[in-house]
C-alpha cells in the first residue's frame, strides 16, 4: 500500500493537472506591471510544486524497497509531472525551446519536445507512410511511432518522404532518434528497401541495405553509434528501369523496455521480411521514417565502385517482332446486356458489343461468361466499357458458350477483382495498342489452345504503380489514352 503522503502527493498532483491554480496578485501594490504580476504568480506556482516535490522524492526514497513496482511508477510519473510543471511557464525555458537550446536531460524539455512530435511530425509521417504504402508493406497497419526518426544530411534534416539523389546517400547519413526516457534503451536499426526487383517471381522483394542491434539510445544520447553490426550499410542504389525506390528506416526497442541483448542472424539481403525477423527476436517498432530515389548515372558508380558488380538493367523489355503479343487480338468492346448464370452463382453472362459484322459463329453482340459475380453487383457492369480478348476459341462455361474473355485486374490475395478500363471516349471494336509498338502480322483469327498463346502472354500482363495496364512494362493505350486498372501493381488476367 503507498503511505498516506503518496495518496495525498497523486491526489494533489491530479487536482493540479486538472487546472492550474489561479492566485490573485496583491492590490496593494499598484506599481507592479501585469507582466511583473504574472512573474509573481508563476514563481508562486514554482515554489509550493517543488515543495511537493521534495516531499515525493523523500517518499520515493522511503519506500523504495517494500513497495511494488506499480506503486513505484505512480511515484515516478507524479514525480515527472511535478518537475515539468515547476518550469513550464518559466519564460526562460519557453525561450530556450524556441530558440532550438535544449537540454533533453530536464523533464520539461522532454515533456515539451514530446508533445511537439505528437502535434504535427508525427502526423505528417504516418500520413505519409500510408499514402506511399509503407504501411503495409513494410510495417503493419495500427503503428504507433514515440520516438521520431531523424535522417541528417549536411544540409540539415529531411521530411518523410522526399526523393534523395543516389549520391546523397552513398555514406550512411547520420541517423538521430529522438526518445524520451532518461535511462539507456537498446534498440535494433534497419534500412530497408520493399521495392527491389525479384526477377524470377516477377515482381518485387524487400532488400536490406543496412541492420545493426544492440544499439544504447536514451533522451540525452539519440545518435545512433556502435551497436552490433549484422549488415554494414549498402548505400541505396536504384536500379535502372525500375519505379522510385522506398528506403525506410526503422528502429525496433528490443525486449523488456530495451534491457535484452539480441543476437540476429540473416543469410543475406535479398528476399528480406522485416514483419518475421521482428517477430523471431521480439523486437518492437516504436518509429521509421523514409526517403525515395530513382535511378541516375551516379548508380552506375556506386555498383562499379562501391558493389563491385555489373549493374543490371529493368528498362522495358523491347518487343520483338516474333513477340506472341501480335497474335493476340485485345479490342475496346461495351457491356449491353446482363444476367446471372442460372446454374453458377459466381458466374455472369455478358452481352458485349464489339461493333464487328455478326457472322454464323460469332454474333454481335457476342456473348461472353466471367466470373466476376463474387467481386461486384451485376448492375454495375451495364453499359461498361471493357477490354476483350476477342480471339480465344469459344468455350462452355456450365453449358453457355462464351465466346471471348473480359480482362481484369486481381489484388495479390485474390480477395479484389476490378476490370481494365479504355479511356472515355474510346471507339468501341477498336483494337487495343502497345503504346510505341507497330502490331507485325496478322492476329490469329483463333488462338489455338495446345500452342498456348494466351498463356505466354499473361505473366506480362501487370499494372503499374500507376494503374496504368501494361504488357513487358510497356503501357496498353486506345485512340483516346491509357488503358487503366484500380488496383496498382497487379496482375492482369
Amino acid at each position: 500500500m503507498l503511505s498516506s503522503l503518496s495518496k495525498r502527493s497523486l491526489q494533489v498532483a491530479r487536482c493540479a493537472s486538472r487546472a492550474n491554480v489561479t492566485r490573485q496578485a496583491s492590490t496593494n501594490a499598484p506599481k507592479h506591471t501585469a507582466y511583473e504580476e504574472a512573474l509573481q504568480l508563476i514563481q508562486l506556482d514554482k515554489k509550493e510544486r517543488l515543495n511537493m516535490l521534495s516531499r515525493v522524492e523523500k517518499e520515493i526514497s522511503r519506500v523504495a524497497s517494500t513497495s511494488t513496482p506499480a506503486q513505484l511508477k505512480a511515484l515516478d510519473a507524479l514525480k515527472f509531472d511535478l518537475q515539468v510543471k515547476a518550469e513550464l511557464n518559466e519564460p526562460e525555458v519557453q525561450k530556450n525551446f524556441k530558440l532550438g537550446n535544449i537540454d533533453m536531460s530536464k523533464p520539461v524539455y522532454r515533456y515539451m519536445c514530446q508533445k511537439q512530435f505528437e502535434k504535427a511530425p508525427k502526423s505528417k509521417l504516418m500520413e505519409r507512410l500510408t499514402q506511399m504504402n509503407v504501411i503495409p508493406d513494410l510495417l503493419a497497419p495500427g503503428m504507433n511511432p514515440v520516438v521520431e526518426v531523424a535522417v541528417k544530411l549536411a544540409e540539415g534534416p529531411i521530411e518523410p518522404g522526399v526523393f534523395l539523389k543516389p549520391e546523397q546517400s552513398i555514406e550512411r547519413p547520420q541517423i538521430d532518434i529522438t526518445n524520451f526516457h532518461t535511462e539507456s534503451r537498446l534498440y535494433t536499426l534497419m534500412m530497408v528497401d520493399p521495392d527491389a526487383p525479384d526477377v524470377e517471381n516477377q515482381t518485387y522483394q524487400q532488400y536490406c541495405h543496412w541492420l545493426v542491434s544492440n544499439v544504447p539510445l536514451s533522451a540525452t544520447s539519440p545518435t545512433v553509434n556502435g551497436g552490433d553490426s549484422v549488415l554494414d550499410y549498402v548505400p541505396p542504389h536504384p536500379q535502372k528501369g525500375t519505379k522510385y525506390h522506398r528506403y525506410t528506416l526503422m528502429a525496433f526497442e528490443q525486449p523488456n523496455e530495451g534491457q535484452e541483448k539480441v543476437d540476429i542472424k540473416v543469410e543475406g539481403r535479398g528476399n528480406f521480411d522485416v514483419k518475421n525477423l521482428a517477430k523471431a527476436h521480439r523486437l518492437n517498432v516504436t518509429g521509421a521514417t523514409f526517403f525515395r530515389g530513382e535511378w541516375d548515372e551516379t548508380v552506375s558508380k556506386i555498383y562499379s565502385e562501391i558493389l563491385k558488380s555489373n549493374e543490371p538493367n529493368y528498362a522495358t523489355e523491347a518487343i520483338t517482332n516474333d513477340d506472341v503479343i501480335h497474335r493476340v487480338d485485345l479490342r475496346v468492346g461495351k457491356i449491353v446486356q446482363i444476367q446471372q448464370h442460372s446454374e453458377a452463382n459466381h458466374l455472369f453472362i455478358e452481352q458485349v458489343d464489339l461493333n464487328t459484322e455478326p457472322t454464323d459463329s460469332i454474333p454481335n453482340p457476342r456473348t461472353i461468361v466471367s466470373g466476376l459475380a463474387p467481386f461486384m453487383p451485376m448492375d454495375s457492369l451495364l453499359n461498361k466499357s471493357v477490354i476483350v480478348v476477342s480471339n480465344l476459341k469459344p468455350s462452355k462455361f456450365r453449358g453457355v458458350l462464351s465466346q471471348g474473355m473480359l480482362l481484369a485486374c486481381s489484388s495479390a490475395d485474390n480477395k479484389s477483382v476490378q476490370l481494365l478500363s479504355p479511356p472515355e471516349n474510346s471507339v468501341i471494336g477498336e483494337r487495343v495498342q502497345l503504346q510505341g509498338v507497330e502490331w507485325q502480322g496478322q492476329v490469329d483469327a483463333v488462338l489455338k489452345p495446345k500452342q498456348k498463346v494466351f498463356e505466354q502472354v499473361v505473366p506480362f500482363l501487370k499494372t503499374n504503380e500507376d494503374g496504368i495496364a501494361t504488357y513487358k512494362g510497356i503501357p496498353f493505350t486506345t485512340s483516346a489514352g491509357e488503358v487503366t486498372g484500380d488496383i496498382k501493381n497487379a496482375q492482369i488476367s
